[in-house]
């Protein structure tokens, strides 16, 4: 019964149905959430991601290679649900590569009170990873800045890709592709930001 469920729920007619609503509902959302301000001082940032072996680790590494000329910026990642010692998967590896980006040496993280601590500014992924960080640690936690709120894009995107950098995870090769661009021009937008 679940693959039935499943096949049924994946059918490109249900898709076009879902797919809007889920935009809407986003939108809907997104009038409800308020922009995070950027301390002005920030110079110690941490990328979160889900299990810290594709998107945070990408965000850290380009981040160092883009922020190079500036010695006074220190990037870390973790993963609220992250499995630590856990390799990136072989897709990201191989995405990372065009960017200059090696991930092969790379070892998850879980989120905790040192990383927290020493962050100005914590950037997640998804809306979610910035509530998880504020259950789990409330005394500690800071605002959580969403990566895709400096996308350098000339237009921007609507519903669902607004607020989310979607996790390709388990996913083929073009959908790390498309991600790690898509965070490669949010990551530009931060530089911008942040100098």
């Amino acid at each position: 019964m679940s693959s039935l469920l499943h096949r049924l729920l994946t059918a490109p007619a249900a898709l076009a149905v879902k797919r809007p609503v889920k935009d809407a509902l986003w939108t809907l959302r997104g009038m409800t959430m308020s922009a995070v301000e950027i301390p002005p001082d920030a110079r110690d940032v941490l990328f979160v991601c889900h299990g810290n072996i594709c998107r945070s680790p990408f965000a850290e590494r380009l981040a160092r290679r883009l922020f190079e000329d500036r010695g006074d910026f220190e990037f870390q990642s973790v993963g609220v649900h992250a499995w630590p010692g856990s390799e990136p998967p072989a897709h990201a590896v191989a995405a990372a590569l065009p960017f200059g980006v090696d991930l092969r040496s790379h070892r998850s993280r879980a989120i905790d009170t040192p990383a927290l601590l020493a962050a100005d500014l914590v950037v997640g992924m998804e809306p979610w990873h910035g509530s998880v960080i504020g259950r789990r640690f409330p005394k500690l936690a800071k605002p959580c800045v969403l990566l895709s709120e400096f996308e350098e894009t000339a237009t921007r995107r609507g519903g669902y890709l607004r607020y989310n950098v979607p996790d390709p995870y388990g996913r083929d090769m073009r959908s790390f592709e498309e991600c790690f661009a898509r965070m490669e021009s949010c990551l530009r937008g931060l530089r911008a930001r942040l100098t």
